[in-house]
């Protein structure tokens, strides 16, 4: 009889940590998906075969973005701080990311790659702790994780 009452409840219970366990976040408003987040780059990945190459980087302020509310963002590259502008379409979930630093001084060669990265980016998807931007016809993207 005890086993008879303790299947339905051990089935129970892998159902709720199976949906638990990674979930694609609520597609609403943009806004509310990733602002007041920073989002350090993991690397820049190959669409087609997975492989993440990692950001050569100093310090551990490089490579990181904020989007803010107001449309702006905020960040590092590998040596210098940047700053720019998205616009974002949650349906498509098309963006255009327009990004911006005083200077190249010191910037690695990865430095550079991700600014220049960030200007093509033309898509994202976006789940719980990941985002990832796309460019290149959706060859390659840049892999964020929440910092």
């Amino acid at each position: 009889m005890k086993k008879n009452f303790l299947k339905p409840i051990a089935f129970l219970l892998l159902i709720v940590a199976f949906f638990s366990c990674h979930k694609e976040i609520p597609q609403t408003d943009p806004n509310v998906l990733i602002t007041n987040t920073e989002w350090k780059l993991s690397g820049f990945v190959n669409a087609k075969t997975g492989k993440l190459k990692k950001a050569k980087q100093d310090n551990e302020k490089a490579y990181f973005l904020m989007f803010n509310k107001d449309k702006t963002l905020s960040g590092f590259a590998s040596n210098n701080r940047l700053t720019g502008s998205y616009e974002m379409d949650i349906s498509t979930r098309n963006i255009n990311i327009s990004v911006w630093t005083m200077t190249l001084a010191m910037e690695h060669p990865d430095g550079e790659l991700f600014l220049e990265s960030l200007n093509k980016v033309d898509f994202f998807s976006l789940q719980e702790h990941e985002l990832r931007l796309y460019y290149n016809d959706k060859q390659n993207y840049l892999l964020f994780k929440v910092k």
